[in-house]
């Protein structure tokens, strides 16, 4: 699943376990951050508060703000 904010789409990737944004009107990657180990294929980051969370390695990350 993916969130979409300020024209950038948001995704965890499930094998690789990146966080990955990509433009929304292109689709051209415009950063990742590995995270490693994500708990299963349906993990999906969340937005608020002007931050990215993502969950993996039984750890919540932030981003951005």
């Amino acid at each position: 699943p993916t969130v979409v904010s300020n024209g950038v789409v948001w995704t965890i990737t499930s094998k690789g376990g990146d966080l990955v944004g990509l433009d929304e009107t292109t689709g051209r990657v415009l950063t990742t951050e590995h995270l490693g180990d994500v708990p299963s294929r349906f993990t999906s980051p969340g937005l608020g508060n002007g931050q990215i969370f993502a969950a993996a390695n039984r750890t919540v990350s932030a981003f951005g703000g």
